[in-house]
C-alpha cells in the first residue's frame, strides 16, 4: 500500500539549517555582546534604547532557522507550502544580513571585500556532514557546535566589526544555500 504522505523531516542533516542554526546563536551572543540599551556604555556598544534592535535582529534569526524546520515538516503535505516556508526563511535572513551591514556601516566602516583574507578563509570553510544516528535533537545540536568551532577565530572576536563581517558571510553562504533549495523543491513541486 502506498503511504499517503511523503518523507519530511529531514532538516536536521541540511547545511543550510546547520548554518542557520550558527547564525542565531550567534546574533544571540552578538546582542548581547554589542548592543546596549545604557548611552554609558556606547563606547564599546551600540546604543540601542529602546532594544529595537535587539529585538529584530534575534527574532529575524530566529525566523531564518525556524522557517527551514516548519518547511521541511510540511513538505509531506505540501511541497508548495514548503517552497513558501523556504523562502522565508531566506528573507528573514536577507534582513538579518541587512542589519549587521548597518552596524558596519554605522561604526563608519565598509563590509568586507569577498576577495578580503577574512572572507576568503571563511568561505573555504567546508561543513561535515551530520553524522547522526538515532538521537536526532542532541546529534543535530552537538553537530551545529562542532560546526561553529571553525568559525570560532571570528565569531568570538572582540571586535564587533569583525563579528558583524563574519555573520555576514556565514548568512550569505545560508542564502546561498536556500536559494539552491528552492530551486530544488521548485522542480519537485513541478
Amino acid at each position: 500500500m502506498p503511504e499517503l504522505f511523503d518523507k519530511h523531516g529531514g532538516f536536521r542533516r541540511l547545511h543550510s539549517f546547520t548554518l542557520a542554526t550558527i547564525v542565531q546563536l550567534d546574533t544571540l551572543r552578538f546582542c548581547r555582546r554589542f548592543l546596549t540599551f545604557d548611552h554609558r556604555e556606547t563606547e564599546t556598544k551600540f546604543y540601542d534604547p529602546k532594544g529595537r534592535q535587539y529585538d529584530q535582529m534575534t527574532q529575524a534569526a530566529r525566523s531564518g532557522r525556524q522557517n527551514i524546520i516548519e518547511g521541511s515538516e510540511r513538505s509531506s503535505t505540501s511541497k508548495d507550502t514548503e517552497m513558501k516556508l523556504t523562502d522565508v526563511a531566506r528573507a528573514s535572513l536577507s534582513e538579518l544580513r541587512g542589519d549587521y551591514e548597518m552596524f558596519i556601516l554605522d561604526r563608519g566602516q565598509l563590509p568586507w571585500s569577498a576577495h578580503s583574507p577574512g572572507a576568503r578563509a571563511i568561505n573555504a570553510i567546508s561543513l561535515d556532514d551530520a553524522p547522526f544516528a538515532d538521537d536526532m535533537v542532541h546529534e543535530s545540536a552537538k553537530h551545529a557546535l562542532e560546526q561553529r568551532k571553525k568559525y570560532a577565530r571570528w565569531l568570538d572576536d572582540d571586535d564587533a566589526v569583525v563579528v558583524a563581517n563574519a555573520m555576514l558571510i556565514i548568512i550569505g553562504r545560508a542564502l546561498n544555500m536556500l536559494k539552491s533549495q528552492i530551486e530544488a523543491q521548485g522542480k519537485t513541486f513541478e
